[in-house]
């Protein structure tokens, strides 16, 4: 059974880790691409140390976040870690890393993919409190993550005209990213 296969049959946890080792050059990058590619699965994304030359570490462990949480957003999702130790700026002497980007993806990593929720336009009066409780006791750094990512959109790159005023944010999306940053129901 492929690995694609076990994610879409499986019905434990909704994670599958494979872990591709290989000398430098081997093809383990265009394996999992390969891989990536076939699944047909909707959300795909590779993070790669090359692909965050010249970003401070909190920009880095940002992107990080905004991959994960957009991949937490469809049911079948796949995030490529190339070359780990380079996103982690590891320092064979010492031993050294980013501590960072460690803590960002050791976090990640550990956390189930929450589950999905068809929302319709109608909220019971609970769910409001609920979310307005979670947002009383959310740091402000956390709440303005939170509305950069309500402002993205459901489809994504919808912030401008957000910010413009030439649309709207979505309650449903907004509802949506609070619960993926706080869930609300436990």
């Amino acid at each position: 059974m492929s690995l694609v296969e076990q994610v879409k049959g499986s019905k434990g946890s909704p994670l599958l880790t494979c872990l591709l080792e290989g000398p430098a050059g081997s093809g383990k990058t265009a394996m999992a691409a390969t891989i990536g590619i076939d699944s047909d699965f909707p959300y795909v994304k590779i993070i790669s140390a090359e692909s965050m030359i010249g970003l401070s570490e909190g920009s880095k462990s940002a992107q990080i976040v905004k991959i994960f949480e957009d991949a937490y957003k469809s049911q079948l999702s796949i995030i490529i870690l190339d070359d780990i130790e380079r996103l982690l700026e590891y320092v064979p002497i010492g031993p050294r890393f980013s501590n960072v980007i460690s803590q960002t993806l050791m976090v990640l990593l550990k956390r189930l993919p929450p589950k999905v929720l068809q929302m319709l336009n109608v909220f019971h009066e609970h769910d409001i409190d609920v979310a307005v409780e979670a947002l009383n006791n959310m740091p402000l750094k956390k709440l303005y993550m939170l509305v950069e990512m309500a402002a993205q959109g459901e489809e994504g790159g919808n912030a401008e005209a957000i910010y413009s005023g030439q649309a709207k944010i979505s309650v449903n999306h907004f509802f949506d990213c609070l619960n993926d940053i706080t869930p609300l129901y436990r």
